[in-house]
């Protein structure tokens, strides 16, 4: 099994520690002695777990079949996942400027993959619509990356297109690139097989 490197950055208020802690739970990063601290603690919510592991000194990392992954503070992890909160009114143009703005002053590299996470999906009602215009607000990153460049919706609260795509919005899973005006970046899979 390979080890890889994610840093996990983005919009402040997106999710990006309930997303690390809905990964180290659901992706096998928890260990039974681990859980039973968690539980000791009153830790009950995902944030709550990135919080934990960090104010404990414990690497905070996850599992997909074939790699593990450890959350680094890395100018140039492996893995690169961008935040956007889906329930913004600007259609994530700031956020795209400031990821645009991170990768071409070289504050970011990543080395595989740049994953932009459109997040808080359910809290949009799974909008299609609102989804394809932060898709065309980011649809330029891949022009200023040399790494693998891939955009999908997620819900770091309920686990929705991490592991697996919600069953109750079916768009997700059968997302084609011609929908959103050839943009190769869109992915139907979910994050845990795209970091695979």
């Amino acid at each position: 099994m390979v080890t890889k490197s994610v840093q996990i950055l983005g919009d402040a208020g997106a999710g990006k520690s309930t997303l690390i802690g809905r990964l180290i739970y659901e992706c096998g990063g928890l260990e039974l002695p681990q859980l039973e601290k968690l539980e000791r603690n009153g830790i009950r919510e995902f944030a709550q777990i990135a919080n934990f592991y960090e104010n404990e000194h414990m690497p905070q990392l996850f599992y997909t079949p074939s790699s593990q992954y450890v959350v680094d503070e890395s100018k140039t992890p492996d893995v690169f996942l961008w935040v956007v909160d889906a329930t913004v009114s600007d259609s994530g143009r700031a956020s795209s400027h400031n990821l645009a703005s991170l990768i071409s002053t070289g504050h970011m590299r990543p080395q595989d993959n740049l994953v932009v996470l459109i997040n808080k999906m359910d809290l949009t009602d799974w909008s299609l619509r609102i989804f394809e215009e932060i898709v065309r607000t980011f649809s330029t990153v891949n022009s200023i990356t040399e790494s693998k460049t891939s955009i999908i919706p997620i819900s770091a609260t309920r686990g929705d297109n991490i592991v697996e795509a919600p069953k109750e919005y079916p768009w997700v899973g059968s997302i084609l690139p011609s929908q959103f005006a050839g943009c190769e970046l869109v992915s139907a899979k979910p994050l845990a097989y795209i970091l695979d």
